[in-house]
């Protein structure tokens, strides 16, 4: 699953809780990881991919801030 979430904020409230719920994995350790992951990128909108298992442990690949949220900064939008 694909998910866009700004870095070192998110909570396991809606969208997390809404989105990856219904997965069944476990909200608290998601946001952990994400927030660990993106500490350093506060504000930004970061991209995420969740690869889900059946046993629902996960894995979390963060990529870079979207490009809409780089030309706003850049522009000082």
């Amino acid at each position: 699953m694909k998910i866009e979430l700004e870095a070192g904020g998110p909570t396991p409230a809606p969208p997390v809780g809404r989105d990856l719920g219904p997965l069944g994995i476990n909200l608290a350790q998601f946001v952990r990881h994400y927030n660990g992951d993106t500490r350093n990128q506060d504000g930004a909108i970061v991209p995420a991919v969740v690869l889900v298992y059946a046993d629902r442990s996960f894995d979390l690949v963060t990529k870079t801030p979207t490009t809409a949220y780089l030309l706003r900064r850049a522009a000082r939008v």
